[in-house]
């Protein structure tokens, strides 16, 4: 049977990526059964797209360190597929992850520096 329990913390605040977030799991080490990993912009119907495929469920680091940089901003719901050789079962991970990346902006002196915008700027941004 297979089993997938995430690790996260609940907390009040929605966790933030802008590169990267670990997503983490407990589960009961079955030779043969893998773990894939999908995101998607709800908490139904198993949907999404695939971050990472086939992770061995004997694996000891139970975590998947997953490189958001080129995942739109938005909110996302992961979930994994645990597959044991006859079925595959989905699980949702508690909880949203939201993406949201830092805006570069063009400095005020001149259009040829480029820097990070500092929170509630408003002025003209690239993204």
């Amino acid at each position: 049977v297979a089993t997938f329990t995430p690790t996260a913390t609940t907390a009040t605040a929605m966790p933030v990526s802008d590169t990267h977030t670990t997503i983490a799991w407990t589960d009961n080490n079955q030779p043969g059964q893998t773990f894939s990993l999908f995101y998607d912009t709800d908490d139904r119907d198993f949907d999404g797209t695939l971050i990472v495929a086939d992770i061995p469920a004997a694996d000891p680091a139970n975590q998947f360190e997953w490189y958001t940089a080129a995942v739109p901003d938005g909110t996302y719901f992961v979930y994994a597929a645990v597959d044991d050789g006859t079925q595959v079962s989905n699980f949702y991970i508690a909880g949203p992850i939201a993406v949201r990346h830092a805006a570069t902006c063009f400095s005020p002196v001149g259009r040829d520096r480029m820097f990070r915008c500092p929170d509630g700027f408003s002025g003209e941004q690239l993204r």
